[in-house]
């Protein structure tokens, strides 16, 4: 199938073939672990947060007067003896490549690896006008050969194996030989393209970096061909995105180490070439591309995207990319990167099917060597598609009965009765197998125990009233102090007994805890779904309800809600700076209940070991690990002052909830759901905690419905359970 039909195809549709396509999706998954073993391996000997915060410091000094910058360089440029263009879009960049080769009568181009050659979709634009485009990247070639686009940035055909490159390079060579013999296949490769370079009137590449220093290109490969592409044909363009400009050398050697590290777990690649001007007798024409760049760059929002150095590490780390692939999660650019540039480039209509994919686990943010936040910016972009075509049906019903508070009680309160009797009291839900044959209920619940409403929700429990200040029954700081706790809607009504074992643990303390009965929902639901007006709401509501309570902590068991109004919050009130100032003050109060018992509480270590060092695996909460920094807090809380034994797991990676994702997209939550349970099962343990409730249900529904052994705790349970089977009846001061 051909890139324009493949694009052709609705988003549905390719969707839908991705999820059946098993072989390249053992590929990516064997890929993806490959390379996060690699990664951490070569950054070893290398500081990452110093070099990202240098290399984004150069960025961002380029982004705040990027016209200044382009000017510096193309006086430098052209003093080396290059002509500088410089386009307004993607036509623009295909007319001017196309004018260079008329001028010097080119009817063979060959292309070293350019990402903005695609983005402009140049090589349909020049065989349209009898120009012929050759790619002599290996993986490039291969794509042009299956009359695909590249699904990855660095790495183009990472979607299909060595026996499909091989069946390829025997079509296009007829040679004869065996789809393991990767050699032979290589060699058959180059032989091929290298004949081109011979014949070329002109060599095209991209930039790895322009640098305004002294108007050098830097290009960064791991095949000769680059190499080839610029010093062989008499004619070399550079097509390349004005934001490839960085300020010095000393900028360009602390990219360079991390590129390669991040690209392709490398300390370096094989070549690294710095052109300053054409060779003699040749000519060296450098075309600088806007295509919605400066657009960007005047949008707080999307500007630190222009930071990137298309290293696809956040693709690498993308647990939706490893079910579906480039091709889906993406248009041209693929990856998170993808999902938020793509806008710029092609309009925000190719964008609205890949970004609702994202399961916001801010993996992306992690690994990125320049630190851009993607998972917000990824989120700004699907408000933008809520607002011009709408939020699906189903997800906006869901927000719209979110706003009301009344009126959601009262609906989970009856939905909760009916569920009731269908599981006979029961906290699931098991569909038959006869209903599975109905689609819907195929996708929803055949792999999965669906939860019911609780009988009684956490506010009509006893543990939710107020009880003042009692002497402690465990040493600690908390003491006399007063704590709101914030529960988290869907804690509340489906799963109390987590906010029961959070409330009962803290009283322990001997402070005053406090359940604010008008709390509701910290708006992460309606932000998750788009919707950031009704984000705002809740989050209003919820600010009002606890800056009322006075409290000197303020605790949740629920790490999104935390994340939310420490992190989240600031940002959806961007445009009232003065609830973004109450926002900062009671995010200085709001901490997790494993952070507070891990550290604020000071506890005294070992006051709940009873000495029978459990095996415990855990599951990291994907924004507890990643947004908040807290992977440390609940092996601290487990190991210091209950003495288990934590059974880490072989990857770290998101369960595969995502928030209305799971319901949105219950296939790809199945897959990146039993790629964890995958992972948790060769630890060997049977206990998993974690501190978030969506991650406990997604978990529990899984393992529940195959029938396992494992039990999925909130920390809070495994904690409360601890302390009630002490010996005595009170736990060790």
């Amino acid at each position: 199938m051909t890139a324009e039909a493949r694009d052709s195809q609705p988003f549905a549709q390719r969707y839908a073939a991705a999820l059946r396509d098993r072989r390249q999706q053992g590929n990516l998954l064997q890929f993806q672990r490959a390379w996060a073993r690699d990664r951490d391996a070569a950054f070893a000997d290398q500081d990452f947060s110093v070099l990202r915060e240098r290399l984004k410091a150069a960025k961002n000094a380029v982004l705040r007067d990027l016209d200044q910058w382009l000017d510096r360089y193309q006086v430098a440029a052209e003093a080396n003896g290059a002509i500088v263009h410089r386009v307004r879009d993607a036509r623009e960049a295909c007319e001017r490549v196309l004018a260079i080769c008329a001028q010097e009568h080119v009817s063979t181009l060959v292309k070293s690896k350019s990402m903005v050659s695609e983005e402009v979709e140049l090589n349909a634009f020049l065989g349209e006008h009898d120009v012929t485009a050759v790619e002599s990247d290996l993986g490039e070639w291969l794509v042009q050969l299956a009359g695909e686009r590249p699904s990855h940035m660095v790495l183009p055909f990472i979607h299909k194996d060595r026996r499909q490159a091989a069946a390829l390079v025997r079509t296009a060579t007829g040679g004869s030989f065996e789809g393991d013999d990767v050699p032979a296949v290589v060699h058959r490769a180059r032989d091929a393209i290298r004949e081109h370079f011979w014949t070329a009137g002109a060599g095209l590449t991209g930039a790895n970096a322009l640098v305004a220093e002294d108007g050098s290109v830097v290009l960064v490969t791991n095949e000769g061909n680059a190499d080839l592409t610029v010093t062989v044909p008499p004619v070399h363009i550079v097509l390349a995105g004005i934001e490839k400009i960085i300020p010095s050398l000393m900028d360009a050697a602390t990219q360079l180490r991390l590129l390669a590290r991040s690209a392709t777990a490398q300390r370096i690649t094989v070549y690294t070439t710095f052109i300053r001007k054409p060779a003699p007798e040749h000519q060296l024409h450098i075309v600088l591309v806007d295509n919605g760049r400066r657009t960007m760059a005047a949008d707080s929002r999307y500007r630190d995207a222009l930071r990137c150095i298309r290293c696809g590490a956040c693709a690498d780390a993308c647990p939706p990319y490893q079910v579906v692939g480039g091709h889906v999660f993406g248009h041209i650019y693929s990856g998170a990167i993808g999902l938020v540039v793509t806008p710029a480039h092609h309009g925000l209509a190719a964008d609205a099917g890949p970004q609702s994919l994202c399961i916001s686990c801010n993996a992306c943010q992690t690994v990125c060597p320049v630190d851009i936040p993607l998972p917000q910016q990824i989120l700004d972009r699907r408000a933008e598609v809520a607002a011009a075509q709408g939020a699906p049906v189903s997800l906006r019903a869901m927000i719209e009965l979110w706003k009301h508070p009344a009126v959601l009680d009262r609906a989970i309160r009856s939905a909760g009765r009916i569920a009731g009797v269908v599981s006979r009291g029961g906290q699931w839900i098991d569909v038959p197998s006869s209903l599975t044959s109905i689609p819907f209920l195929a996708q929803q619940a055949s792999w999965r125990s669906l939860p019911t409403p609780a009988s009684r929700p956490f506010r009509d429990r006893p543990e939710a009233r107020t009880v003042p200040a009692s002497k402690p029954q465990v040493k600690s700081v908390l003491a006399g102090k007063r704590i709101a706790f914030f529960a988290q809607c869907l804690t509340d009504r489906f799963w109390p007994e987590q906010a029961v074992a959070v409330a009962s643990t803290l009283r322990l303390f001997g402070a005053e805890v406090v359940f604010p009965r008008h709390q509701h929902c910290c708006g992460l639901p309606a932000l998750d779904a788009g919707d950031k007006a009704a984000a705002r709401q809740m989050l209003q509501q919820t600010i009002e309800v606890l800056e009322s309570t006075g409290a000197d902590f303020i605790v949740s068991g629920a790490g999104s809600c935390v994340a939310m109004l420490t992190y989240d919050a600031t940002h959806v009130l961007e445009s009232d700076p003065a609830w973004q100032r109450r926002a900062e003050r009671l995010a200085r109060r709001m901490v997790s209940f494993t952070h507070l018992l891990a550290y604020d509480a000071e506890l005294v270590p070992g006051c709940w070991d009873d000495g029978q060092r459990q095996p415990v695996v855990v599951h990291d909460f994907c924004q507890a690990r990643y947004v908040l920094k807290d992977a440390e807090a609940p092996r601290r809380l487990l190991t210091g002052y209950l003495g288990c034994e934590i059974l880490e797991l072989s990857e770290i990676m998101c369960c595969g909830f995502g928030g209305s994702r799971s319901g949105l997209y219950p296939d790809l939550a199945k897959a990146i759901g039993a790629r964890k349970l995958e992972s948790i099962r060769q630890t060997g343990g049977t206990t998993v905690v974690t501190d978030n409730p969506g991650c406990i249900a997604h978990l529990r529904s899984m393992i529940r419905k195959q029938g396992g052994s494992e039990r999925v705790l909130h920390i809070a349970e495994f904690v409360w359970a601890r302390i009630s089977s002490l010996p005595s009846s009170t736990p060790r001061a």
